[in-house]
């Protein structure tokens, strides 16, 4: 709710990036403590957990908040990534947890892809209407959220959620660091190179939203 509200009102007054990354911190933070424990995370002989894994958390919660709305730039791609994110999560939970079909967690991954395939149908290019930060913010928390309270309850991995969010990360990731301009502009004919012109469509027609769930879907299928 303090994201939604906080971005409904940088979409009418554009706050300044400090206030909007201080509540993000405090809704994020709340969460982990919300959370309590969580599994830990091993790499090799490496074992992160307590304090480090949670700050850690905290930086890859807050860094997913700002990519999604980074990206819902783009007609139609913040709600196809969450729609795939939360469809592949739900059925790779349903396929190694059966009883998990049951849970109220399940059930809500299932209506937040209702709620975001209802949008979609006016926010498919060219859009109709739009997220902005008050839906942008909210759909990525709710990811973050989501991903991590099937984490703690044993039904995926944070490799998992890792892979289904592989392609959206590492694009606007690479994009925002490696572009110290103009980002957005830059950013959407980074966009061009990856997905557009592999399908030899102009970067907001859908065929290049497809061409971005083709990416993501593709360790799913192999």
């Amino acid at each position: 709710m303090p994201l939604a509200l906080i971005g409904s009102l940088d979409d009418i007054r554009h706050l300044s990036p400090r206030v909007r990354v201080g509540i993000q911190v405090v809704v994020s933070t709340g969460l982990l403590v919300a959370l309590g424990t969580v599994p830990e995370i091993t790499v090799g002989n490496v074992v992160l957990g307590g304090l480090a894994l949670s700050g850690l958390l905290l930086l890859v919660g807050v860094w997913w908040i700002n990519l999604f709305n980074f990206m819902d730039g783009i007609d139609g791609i913040a709600g196809v990534q969450a729609v795939f994110m939360f469809l592949a999560g739900a059925a790779l939970t349903a396929w190694g947890n059966p009883d998990a079909t049951a849970s109220p967690l399940w059930v809500l991954m299932l209506c937040i892809v209702a709620a975001t395939g209802g949008f979609l149908l006016m926010n498919w290019p060219p859009a109709k209407i739009f997220l902005g930060d008050v839906g942008s913010t909210w759909l990525a928390f709710m990811v973050f959220a989501l991903a991590l309270l099937s984490v703690q309850a044993g039904w995926l991995s944070y490799a998992v959620w890792l892979v289904l969010a592989a392609v959206f990360v590492i694009d606007a990731t690479v994009t925002l660091l490696g572009v110290p301009g103009d980002r957005q502009s830059a950013f959407f004919s980074a966009a061009q190179v990856r997905y557009a012109q592999a399908t030899g469509q102009q970067f907001q027609d859908p065929a290049a939203l497809l061409a971005l769930l083709k990416d993501s879907a593709a360790p799913l299928i192999q």
